[in-house]
């Protein structure tokens, strides 16, 4: 497994596993987050490829939806600027989505029968 580190907002491959280690336990990985009433978005770099197939561009930012209709949504990207781009994406999906289900699926809490 590769593991990468951030110089800025560009990925680094680590070259050395103890450097990368103490570099992920401090380091300020989150690219957003956004709070929808009940629902979280949040987008992080997660130090580790995550691609699927050898050869395919390293997979290492990811989205993902916590609580609401899209719960446990998940979307990866290669660089930065595609994480942004789709983080913000997938916010507006959910903002429609919540739209659609009418005022009381926006709301945190509502008793039943109210």
């Amino acid at each position: 497994m590769k593991h990468y580190t951030l110089d800025g907002k560009t990925p680094l491959l680590a070259t050395d596993f103890g450097e990368w280690a103490l570099w992920f336990e401090t380091a300020n990985r989150r690219v957003a987050f956004t709070q929808l009433k009940n629902v979280s978005v949040s987008t992080v770099f997660l130090g580790t490829d995550q691609a699927l197939l050898p050869g395919d561009p390293p997979l290492l930012f990811e989205t993902k939806v916590f609580g609401g209709p899209a719960d446990a949504e998940l979307r990866r990207y290669a660089t930065w600027d595609d994480a942004e781009q789709g983080h913000g994406a997938v916010v507006s999906r959910i903002e429609a989505l919540l739209g659609s289900m009418g005022p009381r699926a926006k709301m945190d809490s509502m008793p039943e029968g109210a």
